[in-house]
C-alpha cells in the first residue's frame, strides 16, 4: 500500500471536513504522509475561495497535533491561469487546469456537464476537439506558470466524456493535441499525479490520466504520483491499489511520495 496522498481538500475550499477530521483519518488508515492542498483563491467563474491565513494556522496547528504519528505538509493546489502565487508556509503545490480562457471569458471545465456543454458551443461552435485542443495549450504551461511540485489532473477535459459522451478520446484530433502538451511537459521533469477521484466515485471507467496517456506518460520516462483528491475525509486513499495495478500495466515499477526532502520513489 502506498501510504502517502497529498491532493485532499477541507472546508477551506470545497472540501466537507475540517483539517482535523482529514488528518484524523489519515492516521486511522496508517498513511505516512498526508497533504493539505486547498484551492487557490481566484476570482473567476465558480470561485472558490479560501481564507489563506486561517487556512494555513489550522494546517500548522494540526501538524503539531498528529506530528508524532504522521507527516503532514501544507499545499496548495495552483490555477494554471493565475501562476504560482507564492505564500511562504506553502511547501508545495499542484499545478491544475480548470480554467481556460477564451474570447475575453474564463471557461470552467468541472462545474458541470451543461456548462462544458455550453462553453463548446458559444466559444468553439460545438466542436469539442478545438476545445480540447485549447485546453491542452493551456494545460501544456502548467509548469512554467505555476512552477509545480507536481502536475494535477492532466486529462482533467475528459471528465464529463465518459462513454465518448463528447467526444472520441482516441480519434486523432484529441490524441495529437494531448501528446503535444504530455510531451512539451515530459521535459520539465515534474511527475504527473494518478488521481483516483472520478474512477473511486464510479463516473469514469479510466483514472486521470487515460491508460493511453499513462502508458504514453512510462514512454517519455515521466514519473508519477498517486493521488485520491478527496473532498471528503472518506476518499482519503481510496483507488490506490487499482491505481498502483494500472500503473504497472503500463510499464512503470515504482511511484514517488513526497518527503520534507523531496520525492523518493516506491516500488510498487
Amino acid at each position: 500500500m502506498i501510504r502517502a496522498d497529498y491532493h485532499t481538500h477541507t472546508c477551506y475550499c470545497d472540501g466537507h471536513n475540517t483539517p482535523r477530521e482529514m488528518a484524523s483519518r489519515a492516521v486511522e488508515l496508517g498513511l505516512e504522509y498526508y497533504g493539505f492542498s486547498s484551492h487557490c483563491f481566484t476570482w473567476m467563474k465558480n470561485p472558490i475561495l479560501t481564507n489563506v491565513p486561517e487556512y494555513i494556522k489550522d494546517c500548522k496547528r494540526v501538524r503539531e497535533e498528529f506530528k508524532d504519528r504522521i507527516t503532514i505538509l501544507i499545499g496548495m493546489e495552483q490555477e494554471n491561469l493565475l501562476g504560482g502565487t507564492v505564500y511562504s508556509d506553502i511547501e508545495y503545490s499542484i499545478g491544475s487546469t480548470h480554467y481556460i480562457f477564451d474570447k475575453g471569458e474564463f471557461l470552467c471545465l468541472d462545474n458541470s456537464a451543461d456548462e462544458f456543454e455550453m462553453n463548446c458551443l458559444s466559444h468553439f461552435g460545438g466542436d469539442y476537439y478545438k476545445y480540447a485542443k485549447a485546453y491542452y495549450e493551456t494545460e501544456a504551461e502548467v509548469v512554467k506558470n505555476t512552477s509545480c511540485t507536481f502536475i494535477g489532473h492532466f486529462d482533467l477535459i475528459t471528465k464529463y466524456n465518459e462513454g465518448g459522451r463528447f467526444f472520441d478520446e482516441s480519434d486523432k484530433r484529441y490524441t495529437d493535441s494531448a501528446l503535444e502538451a504530455l510531451t512539451h511537459l515530459s521535459k520539465a521533469g515534474v511527475p504527473f499525479e494518478l488521481n483516483t477521484s472520478q474512477y473511486v466515485k464510479k463516473r469514469k471507467r479510466e483514472m486521470y490520466p487515460s491508460m493511453f496517456l499513462l502508458k504514453k506518460m512510462h514512454e517519455l520516462k515521466c514519473e508519477i504520483i498517486l493521488s485520491s483528491d478527496s473532498h471528503k475525509k472518506e476518499m482519503i486513499g481510496t483507488g490506490f491499489f487499482e491505481a498502483a495495478e494500472m500503473a504497472k500495466e503500463c510499464g512503470f515499477d515504482h511511484v514517488n511520495i513526497l518527503t520534507e526532502k523531496g520525492f523518493r520513489q516506491i516500488e510498487i
